[in-house]
């Protein structure tokens, strides 16, 4: 189970972070704090499961650190997401089922 971690005092890193990310590329720090706000900061433990493939969406993800694996249908590697992936967002978006499985590596 993922474990909530307090929001630094000085969120410079977070915001290096998030301005890597294309969809967020676009806002200035007031912006990206602002949106941050409304965040969630979650760590999880290795082979964690983030999420499930055929899940229903309600948020997606942006890694800060560590490695994700996606993974499909029984145990398929597709891809090995690094700091400043978003994941998630088909779903989110789209409002339909997760595409593939998400686990911390």
């Amino acid at each position: 189970m993922p474990r909530k971690i307090e929001l630094p005092k000085t969120p410079d890193i977070i915001l290096d972070i998030m301005k890597q990310v294309p969809i967020f590329s676009g806002l200035d720090d007031g912006e990206l704090l602002e949106l941050f706000t409304v965040c969630d900061l979650l760590e999880f433990q290795a082979d964690e499961l983030i999420f499930s493939e055929g899940a229903t969406s309600s948020s997606l993800y942006v890694i800060f650190s560590g490695k994700v694996e996606i993974v499909i249908g029984d145990n398929k590697r597709i891809h090995i997401a690094q700091p400043g992936e978003l994941l998630g967002e088909i779903g989110l978006l789209r409002q339909i089922q997760r595409t593939a499985s998400a686990i911390s590596y």
